[in-house]
């Protein structure tokens, strides 16, 4: 799971782009690359997919006891929104994502399951108080996104810079660390 939230510290995105006025033989690429077909053989071939998964919590040292609330019986996404320093808006990545993440709670086996929102800002960014504003502000903003895609959000919380899911002494630590994690229950 660590791997697929972009937690792990070696994870990295395979980005595919596509200069203006591509064939047609190179956008079908893409499609397929990004369809279910394509992310088939991503997961056969020992990759992450981008498929949406759901996995039970995991217990690190260190959680506050309002997160460990908020995710008892709760099942984590392979999901995250990640945000730049300081900024509570989304690049093009997390709206597509936010679409896929539509996509998946739509289907009929994820009917009538709570969807909630996590929010996180790394250590450095701000001072506490503004942090915990921010990390608010991440979620009130994908809340939004997705009320927007049809998608109600039952519950946001956002946390501050406490929680880091990696070191906030390198930059690559602190991006891990501004992000917002979707769980359903």
């Amino acid at each position: 799971m660590q791997v697929a939230v972009e937690d792990y510290p070696l994870s990295r995105r395979l980005n595919l782009y596509l200069p203006p006025g591509s064939s047609a033989v190179a956008r079908e690429f893409v499609d397929f690359a990004l369809g279910d077909v394509g992310q088939a053989v991503v997961e056969d071939v020992g990759f992450v997919s981008q498929r949406i998964r759901a996995f039970g919590p995991t217990r690190r040292a260190g959680l506050p006891r309002g997160y460990l609330d908020i995710t008892e019986n709760a099942e984590r996404l392979s999901f995250n929104v990640r945000f730049g320093t300081g900024a509570a808006v989304l690049d093009n990545k997390a709206l597509r994502d936010l679409d896929r993440l539509a996509d998946y709670l739509r289907d009929p086996s994820h009917q009538g399951r709570e969807l909630m929102l996590l929010g996180f800002a790394d250590a450095s960014e701000v001072l506490p108080l503004i942090a915990l504003q921010l990390s608010n502000d991440r979620v009130d903003y994908v809340a939004a996104a997705l009320a927007r895609r049809g998608v109600p959000v039952q519950r946001v919380r956002g946390f501050g810079g406490v929680a880091p899911v990696a070191g906030n002494d390198v930059p690559q630590g602190r991006e891990r660390n501004r992000r917002v994690e979707v769980w359903i229950r």
